[in-house]
C-alpha cells in the first residue's frame, strides 16, 4: 500500500475495554474478559503489531467521540512516530463517533485526498 487511512481505530483491546461506552463489547466478541486471557487480547490489538508497521499512515478521529475514546489513535500515533513511520493526525473538535457536521465530513475527505 502507499498509504493507509484510519478512522476511530481501536488499537488497544485492554484499554478500550475500560475506557468505552460500550464496556460489553470485546468480552462478546472474544468470549470473555481479557484478564482471563491477555495473550489473546494483546496478540489481537493494533497496538502490538506497530514492530511490523511501515505503511504511511493517516489518523482521524473526533475530539467527542466516547466509542472508541481519542486515546486510543493517540495510542497508536505516538507509537508509529516513535518507529519512524510517516504519519499524520487528524483530529475533529466537537464531533462524536462520527461527524455530524458536513464541514467536518469535509476535512476528512480533503485529508483522505491529500
Amino acid at each position: 500500500f502507499k498509504a493507509v487511512s484510519i478512522g476511530a481505530p481501536v488499537t488497544n483491546l485492554v484499554s478500550f475495554s475500560g475506557t468505552t461506552d460500550i464496556p460489553g463489547f470485546i468480552p462478546s466478541y472474544f468470549g470473555g474478559e481479557y484478564w482471563n486471557d491477555l495473550a489473546l487480547h494483546m496478540e489481537r490489538s493494533p497496538i502490538m503489531q506497530v514492530a511490523k508497521a511501515n505503511t504511511p499512515s493517516l489518523l482521524q478521529h473526533c475530539e467527542g467521540d466516547i466509542r472508541v475514546p481519542i486515546g486510543q489513535a493517540d495510542e497508536f500515533y505516538q507509537a508509529l512516530k516513535r518507529k519512524g513511520v510517516s504519519v499524520r493526525m487528524q483530529a475533529i473538535p466537537r464531533q462524536g463517533h462520527l461527524p455530524t457536521e458536513p464541514k467536518a465530513w469535509l476535512r476528512f475527505m480533503e485529508a483522505n485526498l491529500e
